[in-house]
């Protein structure tokens, strides 16, 4: 029994390590009509999930969460000190 439950925690944890490691994200963020940056985000790459998002500082633990439960094509945007963060869950 203590195995099985062991066994259990594992294979849930490889499955929530290899989710998060298939997503792909587009981000725009717009300072401007002028300035406006687009990046296409692999988790492949990731150490940890939303590592870049977390990386990038200026996200706060809410707006992390809210893209964490993103599903396929579906999308969010925030309002960051007057630049706009807008994000794409591809895949």
């Amino acid at each position: 029994m203590f195995l099985k439950g062991m066994a259990s925690k594992f294979v849930d944890a490889v499955k929530e390590n290899l989710d998060f490691q298939q997503r792909m994200w587009v981000v725009n963020i717009r300072e401007s009509a002028i300035k406006n940056e687009c990046f296409l985000l692999n988790e492949d790459g990731f150490t940890k999930p939303m590592g870049w998002m977390v990386d990038k500082g200026c996200y706060d633990q809410q707006q992390i969460e809210q893209l964490d439960a993103l599903r396929r094509s579906e999308s969010i945007t925030f309002r960051i000190a007057e630049v706009e963060h807008s994000f794409v869950r591809v895949k």
